[in-house]
């Protein structure tokens, strides 16, 4: 086995202020881009938009989006988290303007909120305001005392009922999270008319997988509950992965091992995997060891091997390792923030994220604060919509280690959570609406037995 190179860990906030200074470059396609949005709009695209949040400072987003309107010819004012552009006339004696609302998410992350306001005759003019007059005669209105859509219309005028400026809002998303508007776009064109049910290839290799399981995967990112050291979820994990990919689905598989054994792993995953390689995988990670609990079991390493073979048949598949050392300080939002980088980067993929079940979690509960938020809890305040799903089984064991002085390791008993669906037969069923918890479904292994760390 080749000693790989050098990490790949990336600086969040290098890769957001790097992001701030290549924006300009793009700001001549987004004012051609800007003017000419137009025509209709699918419910979902639109939804898409409007629910956006962006991975970068409110400031910084609202900043970027003062230049994009002056440059269109406006004046802007800001006000705290709001943006208001000039009252501009038009030939009737209306007037319109912008409006802009940001909120902050946290400190590096925001929602936007673009408004098109317009105001227009309500009734006749009154006599003693001047301003009236000028603004629909010779303009003077666009001197140095010029209203602003943060506060009232010219006078004389009455704003309007105003909505959201989807143009202006799509273009925005389209200038400062590219790869966001590129799956949005590529949704929009799987929901056409001509479009196929899910939008995958239908030349994809026949690959059979084992076990089968009864459901579609999506072009979503899914948090599956696990208990680790067990033999079944690995191989379910396997199945839902290889059925994703033999569509054609591109599909990225994140296991709770070590981020800084990813080189190491993606060296096993290119190579023949021989027991030699193998071996030299166990030797050099550790993520397989008695102290990295059990994520690392020989079940996980058997997943590993099953996905290697998926890869090797030039499926569209990716294996990331998205884990922290335990201990380490904001521990799960560290790891929820690799998750985002890596879904970002790939918004139009089929995401299986392994995760304890405990942090799958989309929902706080009661009592519980932000300062020990679940790994899920983070993706969902983010805006990436993860579906959680529960494990759901009859009973039986798992491997775990003790941290307790002496306890050593061993099968512990895992509580029924209810009866498999159809016994044995995996399986998974969606709600349509989240539990108390976040979770949107459960999926069913059958009884669980346990698995140990693979030995060398």
């Amino acid at each position: 086995m080749t000693t790989p190179g050098a990490s790949g860990a990336w600086d969040r906030r290098g890769q957001t202020a790097a992001a701030a200074w290549t924006w300009l470059p793009r700001l001549c396609s987004l004012l051609l881009l800007f003017g000419c949005v137009s025509g209709s709009t699918s419910a979902q695209h639109t939804e898409a938009v409007q629910s956006h949040v962006y991975p970068l400072p409110l400031d910084t987003v609202l900043t970027a989006t003062t230049t994009v309107l002056v440059k269109k010819g406006w004046r802007v004012q800001r006000s705290g988290d709001q943006l208001g552009t000039n009252w501009r006339p038009d030939a009737s004696g209306a007037a319109s303007g912008y409006r802009v609302e940001g909120e902050a998410v946290d400190a590096e992350h925001c929602r936007l909120r673009v408004e098109r306001l317009v105001a227009t005759a309500f009734g006749p003019t009154s006599p003693s305001s001047s301003r009236g007059g000028d603004f629909a005669g010779n303009g003077a209105w666009e001197g140095a005392d010029v209203q602003s859509t943060l506060g009232d219309a010219p006078g004389g005028l009455v704003p309007l009922p105003r909505g959201r400026d989807e143009a202006l809002e799509w273009a925005l998303l389209q200038w400062l999270d590219p790869k966001a508007a590129r799956a949005i776009a590529a949704a929009d064109a799987r929901s056409a008319p001509d479009a196929g049910a899910d939008g995958t290839p239908a030349s994809a290799p026949a690959v059979a997988c084992n076990p089968e399981v009864d459901v579609h995967p999506q072009r979503q990112l899914i948090l599956l509950g696990d208990v680790p050291g067990t033999k079944e979820i690995p191989a379910f994990i396997g199945a839902l992965a290889c059925q994703a990919v033999r569509t054609g689905l591109p599909t990225v598989v994140a296991l709770e091992l070590l981020r800084m054994d990813q080189d190491w792993l993606d060296t096993y995953l290119a190579s023949p995997g021989t027991a030699a390689d193998r071996s030299a995988l166990l030797r050099v990670t550790r993520s397989f060891t008695p102290a990295a609990g059990s994520n690392g079991s020989t079940a996980v390493l058997d997943l590993l091997e099953q996905l290697r073979l998926l890869r090797n048949a030039d499926l569209p598949l990716r294996v990331v390792a998205y884990d922290e050392p335990a201990g380490r300080p904001a521990r799960e939002k560290l790891r929820a923030s690799t998750l985002e980088h890596l879904r970002r980067a790939d918004a139009d993929a089929f995401f299986l994220v392994v995760v304890g079940r405990d942090q799958a979690r989309t929902v706080l509960r009661p009592g519980e604060t932000q300062e020990v938020a679940p790994l899920g809890w983070y993706l969902a305040r983010w805006g990436l919509e993860p579906l959680a799903l529960n494990p759901r089984s009859p009973g039986g064991q798992r491997w775990s280690c003790s941290v307790a002085p002496g306890a050593g390791c061993g099968p512990v008993v895992v509580q029924a959570t209810g009866p498999a669906a159809d016994g044995a037969t995996p399986s998974v069923e969606f709600s349509p609406v989240p539990d108390a918890e976040g979770f949107r479904g459960v999926y069913s292994v059958g009884p669980l037995t346990a698995s140990p760390p693979p030995a060398l």
